[in-house]
């Protein structure tokens, strides 16, 4: 019964390895095929703030950038 067990936790566990390696899988295709990523931030300062002509300057822009 414990050999039962433990065998259809590691499929289960495998089924759900695959899929989220597909999912990821499709999304870097995506990325690659269209050659942009976007990435989202909040303007927090001082994280991430915006002057006056629209450039975006901060912490989490220079990391980023």
């Amino acid at each position: 019964m414990i050999k039962i067990k433990r065998t259809l936790q590691l499929s289960i566990f495998i089924l759900l390895l695959c899929v989220t390696w597909n999912s990821h899988a499709s999304t870097f295709e995506n990325v690659i095929k269209n050659g942009k990523l976007r990435i989202g931030i909040s303007l927090f300062e001082p994280w991430a703030m915006q002057k006056k002509e629209g450039r975006l300057y901060g912490h989490e822009i220079q990391i980023e950038g």
